[in-house]
């Protein structure tokens, strides 16, 4: 190996090494006392977030630095699981509709936050699951099927990795345009899957069993343990959660995980007097953590690192 090559190396394991043994810590704790009640929220920006009502309907857009509430939208299902671009410019999300018959009819819509124009994207359809936003083009899974929109001057899908949970809980990546089931625990329910921002790892749970990252070809390389609602930083260098309990009926405690991507790191976040904290999600530069209570109070965490 070349003396070059060997430095970039050790540099790397070096600075990985340092990089697992951060302690991260509340610097701050702030609640959002402008939102009466808010669910599932998530950043769009340093000063901003997006979340929903405990019904899993409509989209609000919260500035805490200027203490503004706008409404985005107000389809059924919108909160469940929506998208937020990159850039921050733009929420894809599903809604849905009962027919006269009793089956749900699912849309697929883009929306532009900066106007609240809303764009179509497929209308009242069955069998219609998973959404995947990348750089412009929004992929979800209709009658088992990959589809993608906008084309955005891209000739194929082909070249994209994508992973899924399908219509019936399997986990799928899509490469070279060609689905591989994987499956790494055999067959049940593989939830909460999330592709790693380099796109070689995927973060899913299987339910009774734990939650695991393992890399494109399905071979576990990390066992995070339990862990709920579990996403990526934007950097990929973190992966947090929630660790949450109830009685059947309602949550008795819920804990702020933040866990290194190689898993070696895992530190539960002190909230003092906050019990349950649930679906949290970091701000773009790792500084914040947003998060609700299980009575809809969002608060906003300013994280030291050491």
């Amino acid at each position: 190996m070349k003396l070059y090559h060997l430095v970039v190396l050790m540099t790397a394991l070096y600075s990985n090494a340092l990089f697992a043994q951060l302690h991260v810590s509340v610097k701050k704790a702030t609640e959002l006392k402008e939102i009466a009640s808010g669910f599932h929220p998530v950043f769009v920006s340093s000063k901003s977030i997006v979340f929903t009502d405990g019904a899993n309907t409509g989209l609000y857009l919260s500035d805490f630095k200027k203490k503004t509430i706008t409404k985005l939208c107000d389809d059924i299902g919108a909160g469940n699981h929506f998208k937020v671009s990159e850039d921050g410019n733009t929420i894809v999300y599903k809604s849905y509709i009962i027919d006269q018959f009793g089956r749900r009819q699912s849309s697929v819509y883009k929306l532009n936050i900066a106007n609240k124009k809303k764009t179509e994207v497929i209308k009242n359809v069955r069998e219609l699951s998973s959404l995947e936003y990348q750089k412009g083009n929004l992929f979800f899974i209709h009658h088992k099927s990959l589809n993608k929109h906008p084309l955005n001057n891209e000739k194929s899908i082909e070249s994209r990795v994508l992973a899924f949970t399908d219509a019936d809980l399997n986990l799928v990546v899509y490469k070279n345009g060609i689905k591989n089931v994987l499956n790494p625990y055999g067959k049940g329910n593989y939830i909460w899957v999330a592709l790693s921002p380099d796109k070689q790892k995927v973060l899913f749970t299987k339910t009774g069993k734990g939650t695991f990252i393992c890399d494109t070809d399905g071979k576990i390389i990390a066992n995070v343990g339990r862990l709920h609602a579990a996403k990526w930083s934007k950097d990929g260098k973190w992966i947090i959660g929630m660790n949450d309990f109830d009685n059947g009926h309602n949550y008795t405690n819920s804990q702020i995980i933040m866990i290194s991507s190689d898993g070696t790191n895992r530190q539960v976040l002190d909230l003092k007097d906050i019990k349950i904290a649930l679906y949290p999600d970091l701000s773009n530069d790792n500084s914040k953590i947003v998060f609700n209570t299980e009575t809809g109070k969002i608060y906003v965490l300013t994280l030291k690192y050491r």
